[in-house]
């Protein structure tokens, strides 16, 4: 099996979330390793198949046809699952084949039957492994696929020390964004292609001002030209876009992601809002100094989301507490394309403190000296 269908395989029982073991009874022949901008997947495989890889036996009376055995370890260098397959065909009819690997699998199996094609599938298991019989009648034969699915339980994410580092960063910067009172910042926003597109996009400007709990104004211009606007009043918000009707919304107690979902592609949008960068979704934390400013100044913050194939880069001026530049960076089968956002006039205006004056001491009545008693005389009564 190739690359392409064996990684779809996993990809596949991955998003089944079937479950999975931690040995293996045999080693791996072979072991492919793909590396790309969003780290390294290691696929192992093995061409021989056992009954300890199947946890059935393998069918003895007819033809193998194809077998194998995958593992694969995710861009955490963590083992995510392993899939064992055998294909056979058997002049025994289908009924017999059944019977036998119904009692192999023994009483915790099940049975059912496709009614358009008339396929039977025999299967057991669902949280500590996942074994499956299917079978279909085909020129006169019977044949019958074996598979065995195991999925490795994922253990909490740990970061390490520069992983920390990073984390350290973006909540600082958050922080500052979701703590500023007000907002406002222009942002011209370039898209790339490689291989470059025929008619390239043109470049947006952004101009957004937010106050809160909410007040938000944007607009978005292409050329001279303004394609959308954003803007509240009172406790309603109002979007329009170039040729389409107006559309009002409520805002509740205050502006969210979730009101304004037209600004959630802007990263820094993202935090003034209360949203967050990082999760465990993202396979790779990154941090460097910018040029030979220190780290105290500039750096560059990378984040990798390898479900949506994209990394995302931001320059962070440390000293000001603002985003300077993002890039998300999307690959796609024919091209890479890269967003490029970068900020000026930034005004992040920080949250009024509220001065409390200090409490004036109580005025307390003065207290009269009193006499101190006479002293007494012991006496001894005879």
């Amino acid at each position: 099996m190739n690359r392409l269908a064996g990684l779809l395989v996993c990809a596949i029982l991955v998003i089944l979330g079937v479950p999975c073991r931690a040995a293996d009874p045999a080693p791996f022949e072979k072991e492919t390793v793909y590396t790309d901008a969003y780290g390294t997947v290691k696929q192992f495989y093995r061409a021989t198949v056992a009954d300890a890889d199947l946890g059935m036996p393998l069918w003895t009376d007819g033809q193998p046809l194809q077998q194998g055995v995958f593992r694969l370890r995710n861009r955490k260098d963590r083992d995510v699952l392993r899939y064992a397959f055998a294909r056979f065909t058997t002049a025994k009819p289908v009924e017999e084949v059944a019977a036998f690997y119904l009692n192999a699998l023994g009483k915790d199996a099940r049975r059912d039957t496709d009614k358009e094609t008339g396929n039977l599938t025999i299967y057991c298991g669902e949280q500590a492994n996942f074994r499956l019989v299917t079978l279909a009648r085909a020129d006169g034969a019977t044949r019958l696929t074996l598979e065995h699915v195991e999925r490795f339980p994922t253990p909490p994410r740990v970061y390490d020390e520069r992983e920390q580092q990073v984390a350290r960063v973006v909540e600082e910067i958050t922080r500052g964004y979701q703590a500023a009172r007000h907002v406002a910042y222009t942002m011209e926003q370039r898209i790339e292609t490689t291989p470059a597109t025929e008619q390239p996009a043109p470049a947006l400007i952004w101009q957004l001002d937010f106050r809160r709990p909410k007040t938000l104004a944007v607009t978005v211009s292409a050329e001279g030209t303004v394609g959308l606007q954003i803007g509240t009043q009172g406790d309603t918000l109002t979007v329009t876009r170039q040729g389409a009707a107006p559309d009002t919304r409520g805002i509740g107690e205050a502006i969210t992601s979730d009101t304004v979902p037209e600004i959630q592609s802007d990263p820094v949008a993202r935090l003034l809002l209360g949203d967050t960068l990082i999760s465990d979704e993202i396979d790779y934390l990154g941090l460097q100094p910018v040029g030979s400013l220190p780290l105290s100044q500039q750096v560059e913050v990378i984040l990798t989301f390898p479900e949506d194939l994209a990394v995302l880069h931001l320059t962070i001026d440390r000293q000001r507490g603002v985003v300077l530049r993002a890039e998300t960076v999307v690959k796609q089968e024919d091209r890479e394309t890269r967003v490029i956002r970068t900020y000026n006039n930034t005004v992040l205006e920080p949250a009024p403190v509220a001065v409390t004056k200090p409490a004036t001491p109580a005025v307390t009545a003065p207290v009269t000296p009193t006499k101190p008693p006479a002293p007494t005389r012991a006496v001894t009564i005879p």
